[in-house]
Protein backbone atom coordinates (compact mmCIF):
# COMPACT_ATOMS: atom_id res chain seq x y z
CA UNK A 1 0.00 0.00 0.00
CA UNK A 2 1.32 3.66 -0.67
CA UNK A 3 0.71 5.84 1.45
CA UNK A 4 0.32 9.89 0.39
CA UNK A 5 -0.18 13.12 3.15
CA UNK A 6 -1.46 16.19 1.42
CA UNK A 7 -0.84 19.02 3.09
CA UNK A 8 -1.82 22.98 2.71
CA UNK A 9 -2.70 25.58 4.84
CA UNK A 10 -6.38 26.72 5.22
CA UNK A 11 -7.79 27.46 2.17
CA UNK A 12 -5.56 25.75 -0.40
CA UNK A 13 -8.04 23.27 -1.20
CA UNK A 14 -7.42 20.14 0.77
CA UNK A 15 -11.46 19.61 1.80
CA UNK A 16 -12.17 19.89 -2.08
CA UNK A 17 -9.30 17.96 -3.11
CA UNK A 18 -10.41 15.02 -0.82
CA UNK A 19 -13.82 15.03 -2.34
CA UNK A 20 -12.47 14.82 -5.43
CA UNK A 21 -10.42 11.79 -4.69
CA UNK A 22 -13.03 9.75 -2.60
CA UNK A 23 -15.54 10.47 -5.93
CA UNK A 24 -12.80 8.97 -8.19
CA UNK A 25 -12.75 6.07 -5.76
CA UNK A 26 -9.75 6.69 -3.96
CA UNK A 27 -9.26 5.91 -0.21
CA UNK A 28 -9.38 8.87 1.37
CA UNK A 29 -9.03 10.26 5.71
CA UNK A 30 -8.89 13.59 6.37
CA UNK A 31 -7.84 15.06 9.52
CA UNK A 32 -10.89 17.38 9.84
CA UNK A 33 -13.17 15.10 8.56
CA UNK A 34 -12.65 11.92 10.24
CA UNK A 35 -14.35 12.14 13.81
CA UNK A 36 -12.35 11.97 16.97
CA UNK A 37 -9.02 11.27 14.53
CA UNK A 38 -8.00 15.76 15.21
CA UNK A 39 -8.50 17.67 18.68
CA UNK A 40 -7.70 21.26 19.47
CA UNK A 41 -5.58 20.85 22.46
CA UNK A 42 -4.25 23.64 24.96
CA UNK A 43 -0.98 24.60 24.84
CA UNK A 44 -0.16 25.35 28.36
CA UNK A 45 -2.47 22.12 30.18
CA UNK A 46 -2.48 19.68 27.22
CA UNK A 47 -6.07 18.87 27.78
CA UNK A 48 -8.32 18.76 24.77
CA UNK A 49 -10.75 20.46 24.16
CA UNK A 50 -14.21 18.61 23.94
CA UNK A 51 -16.72 21.34 22.81
CA UNK A 52 -16.77 23.39 19.88
CA UNK A 53 -15.65 26.84 20.35
CA UNK A 54 -14.86 29.62 18.29
CA UNK A 55 -11.84 29.90 16.23
CA UNK A 56 -11.10 33.21 17.55
CA UNK A 57 -7.10 34.48 17.40
CA UNK A 58 -6.65 34.25 21.35
CA UNK A 59 -8.03 30.40 21.11
CA UNK A 60 -6.22 29.64 18.06
CA UNK A 61 -2.98 31.12 19.42
CA UNK A 62 -3.07 28.93 22.88
CA UNK A 63 -4.51 25.65 21.16
CA UNK A 64 -2.76 23.04 18.59
CA UNK A 65 -4.99 21.23 16.58
CA UNK A 66 -3.17 17.51 17.05
CA UNK A 67 -3.43 14.25 15.54
CA UNK A 68 -4.19 11.24 17.44
CA UNK A 69 -1.37 9.44 15.68
CA UNK A 70 -2.07 6.10 16.99
CA UNK A 71 -5.75 6.14 15.29
CA UNK A 72 -4.57 7.86 12.07
CA UNK A 73 -2.39 4.76 12.07
CA UNK A 74 -5.27 2.18 12.38
CA UNK A 75 -7.09 3.69 9.89
CA UNK A 76 -4.84 3.35 7.73
CA UNK A 77 -3.95 -0.51 8.45
CA UNK A 78 -7.78 -1.36 7.54
CA UNK A 79 -7.34 -0.08 4.88
CA UNK A 80 -7.37 -2.58 1.46
CA UNK A 81 -6.47 -0.24 -1.12
CA UNK A 82 -3.43 0.29 -2.96
CA UNK A 83 -3.11 3.75 -2.26
CA UNK A 84 -4.70 6.02 0.70
CA UNK A 85 -4.37 9.31 0.97
CA UNK A 86 -4.21 11.36 3.90
CA UNK A 87 -5.24 15.18 3.79
CA UNK A 88 -5.21 17.58 6.26
CA UNK A 89 -2.58 19.85 8.02
CA UNK A 90 -1.63 19.22 12.01
CA UNK A 91 0.67 20.80 14.83
CA UNK A 92 1.91 17.68 15.24
CA UNK A 93 2.27 16.32 11.98
CA UNK A 94 5.99 16.25 11.97
CA UNK A 95 5.88 13.07 14.41
CA UNK A 96 4.33 11.12 11.15
CA UNK A 97 5.09 12.35 8.30
CA UNK A 98 7.86 9.67 8.05
CA UNK A 99 4.92 7.01 7.92
CA UNK A 100 4.46 8.59 4.34
CA UNK A 101 5.77 7.20 1.21
CA UNK A 102 4.65 10.62 -0.08
CA UNK A 103 4.13 13.86 0.46
CA UNK A 104 1.95 16.56 -1.57
CA UNK A 105 1.99 20.79 -0.54
CA UNK A 106 -1.24 22.51 -1.98
CA UNK A 107 -0.35 25.90 -2.59
CA UNK A 108 -2.44 29.30 -3.44
CA UNK A 109 -1.52 33.17 -3.49
CA UNK A 110 -2.65 34.91 -0.06
CA UNK A 111 -5.25 36.59 -2.19
CA UNK A 112 -7.03 32.91 -3.29
CA UNK A 113 -6.46 31.26 -0.17
CA UNK A 114 -8.09 34.39 2.09
CA UNK A 115 -11.03 34.37 -0.99
CA UNK A 116 -11.61 30.75 -0.13
CA UNK A 117 -11.45 30.81 3.43
CA UNK A 118 -13.76 34.24 3.35
CA UNK A 119 -16.40 32.09 1.21
CA UNK A 120 -16.29 28.11 2.49
CA UNK A 121 -19.31 27.33 4.33
CA UNK A 122 -18.27 24.40 5.87
CA UNK A 123 -15.34 25.43 7.78
CA UNK A 124 -14.87 28.68 10.66
CA UNK A 125 -10.81 28.66 10.74
CA UNK A 126 -9.63 31.49 9.76
CA UNK A 127 -12.72 33.31 9.21
CA UNK A 128 -11.71 36.19 11.60
CA UNK A 129 -9.09 38.74 10.55
CA UNK A 130 -6.55 38.04 13.28
CA UNK A 131 -6.39 34.55 12.34
CA UNK A 132 -6.09 35.29 8.83
CA UNK A 133 -3.04 38.03 9.75
CA UNK A 134 -1.49 34.83 11.15
CA UNK A 135 -1.95 32.77 8.23
CA UNK A 136 -0.35 35.48 5.97
CA UNK A 137 2.60 36.20 8.13
CA UNK A 138 3.33 31.47 8.32
CA UNK A 139 2.22 30.83 5.04
CA UNK A 140 5.61 31.02 2.72
CA UNK A 141 8.12 29.59 6.18
CA UNK A 142 5.59 26.43 5.75
CA UNK A 143 5.44 26.09 1.94
CA UNK A 144 9.09 26.12 2.31
CA UNK A 145 9.40 23.73 5.04
CA UNK A 146 7.25 21.32 3.49
CA UNK A 147 9.44 21.80 0.44
CA UNK A 148 12.51 21.23 1.92
CA UNK A 149 11.11 17.69 3.69
CA UNK A 150 10.66 16.80 0.27
CA UNK A 151 7.69 17.75 -0.64
CA UNK A 152 6.14 17.95 -4.51
CA UNK A 153 4.70 21.66 -4.17
CA UNK A 154 0.96 21.77 -6.28
CA UNK A 155 -0.42 25.28 -7.87
CA UNK A 156 -3.95 24.41 -5.87
CA UNK A 157 -5.03 27.79 -7.90
CA UNK A 158 -5.68 25.74 -11.03
CA UNK A 159 -9.45 24.40 -11.09
CA UNK A 160 -10.10 21.30 -9.03
CA UNK A 161 -10.32 18.80 -11.86
CA UNK A 162 -6.49 19.83 -12.62
CA UNK A 163 -5.62 20.16 -9.25
CA UNK A 164 -6.49 16.49 -8.65
CA UNK A 165 -4.79 15.13 -11.86
CA UNK A 166 -1.65 16.85 -11.02
CA UNK A 167 -1.71 15.11 -7.78
CA UNK A 168 -2.79 11.50 -9.74
CA UNK A 169 0.77 12.13 -12.20
CA UNK A 170 3.07 11.86 -9.26
CA UNK A 171 1.47 7.82 -9.13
Amino acid sequence: MKKVYVTGIAGTGKSTVLKKLKEKGFCTIGTDETLNLCHWVNQKSGKAVKEETALTEEFVSSHDWLCDIKFLQELIDRKKEDIVFVLGITGNQEQYLDNFDKILCLTARPEVFLERINNRIDNDFGKEKKVQKRLLGWYKEYEDKMSKRGATIINAEKPIDEVVEQILKNF
